[in-house]
């Protein structure tokens, strides 16, 4: 798999997961958090107490977990990558409108949060086609018990 963005999602071992519900409930609790090393102690922001209960939250589930930092804008090939499309099939959308795009000298650079919504309603649309589908099977009784 190719480097989307800086890093590969991060993924914990089973061995870790209950030291991860713990920091879950912890990061719940309301409770001032504080991360030490050695003899200093930080008081951790509420904004990354947010982060680390979602990113808690989800690797005890198993889930790999990625932090994807909005207002940055991707190259056509990163964008391609988060799509799971060519980078020529990329350009012919860009070039279509369906994802704004900004000219940087001779190159297209794209907002990662344009990104993620086109892929947000290309996963609705083909949802919807699927129901569609199973709704005109059921009509059809084509599936029956």
């Amino acid at each position: 798999m190719t480097l989307t963005l800086d890093r590969e999602p991060i993924a914990a071992p089973n061995t870790d997961r209950e030291a991860l519900r713990g920091i879950e409930t912890l990061a719940q609790s309301g409770h001032d958090l504080r991360v030490s090393a050695g003899d200093e102690s930080i008081g951790l922001p509420e904004a990354l107490r947010l982060i680390l209960e979602q990113a808690a939250h989800e690797l005890v589930r198993g889930n790999r977990v990625s932090l994807l930092p909005l207002g940055r804008m991707l190259t056509t090939r990163q964008a391609a990558e988060m799509l799971n499309v060519s980078r020529p099939f990329l350009i012919q959308i860009l070039e279509r409108d369906e994802i704004p795009f900004e000219m940087v000298g001779t190159h297209r650079r794209v907002a990662i949060e344009d990104v993620l919504r086109y892929r947000a309603q290309r996963s609705e649309q083909r949802r919807e086609a699927l129901r569609a589908l199973s709704r005109e099977a059921d009509e059809l009784g084509i599936y029956t018990d």
